[in-house]
């Protein structure tokens, strides 16, 4: 595998308040980014470049599971779905993202 950078966040006071690690392959592609919380929760971001989406899955403090999403991108990197899903990994809500002029995304729940 290739190279994992580790950023620091720190407060105004120079307080340490989170850190991200972010791991890439050989070829320079971002596989994982994972930001620790000093709060104990943690979030894991996959990041699939090849079929365009990455997996957003947080834990809290106790390493039980607290969310997991799903984007989707298209050829342009651009996002165009978010689908959340339960900890058994089933779908609870599908969403369509629309992107501004401003370059900002709004997510549309999808009717069932």
């Amino acid at each position: 595998n290739g190279q994992v950078i580790r950023e620091d966040y720190y407060d105004a006071q120079g307080v340490l308040t989170t850190y991200s690690q972010y791991e890439y392959l050989n070829d320079g592609a971002l596989v994982v980014t994972t930001m620790y919380n000093t709060d104990g929760t943690v979030a894991v971001n996959k990041h699939d470049n090849v079929n365009h989406t990455h997996d957003l899955i947080c834990y809290y403090a106790d390493g039980s599971f607290a969310s997991h999403e799903v984007y989707k991108r298209n050829e342009n990197f651009e996002y165009i779905a978010r689908m959340e899903y339960d900890a058994n990994g089933n779908l609870i809500a599908e969403y369509t993202m629309i992107k501004d002029a401003d370059g900002n995304y709004t997510s549309v729940l999808k009717e069932a």
